[in-house]
């Protein structure tokens, strides 16, 4: 259930600090927009950026792909 423990490096924990961070405001911006669209937008972004800290094997086997989301 949970994702095999391998250490960390602060650069990695930084860099995914960082993609929460800007998922999480880009998401704040689309909610106070208005809108289904903006709004659904928002809840994307937001579960976004907890498939980037949450240590479930799931998310962490996919965790490119988020990346590749956000990207885009």
């Amino acid at each position: 259930m949970f994702a095999s423990r391998t250490p960390l490096r602060a650069t990695d924990v930084a860099i995914r600090v960082a993609i929460a961070g800007l998922a999480l405001a880009t998401g704040y911006i689309h909610l106070g927009l208005g809108g289904l669209l903006f709004t659904l937008n928002a809840i994307g972004y937001f579960t976004a950026a907890a498939a980037m800290i949450v240590p479930l094997a799931l998310a962490a086997r996919f965790r490119w792909v988020v990346r590749l989301g956000l990207i885009g």
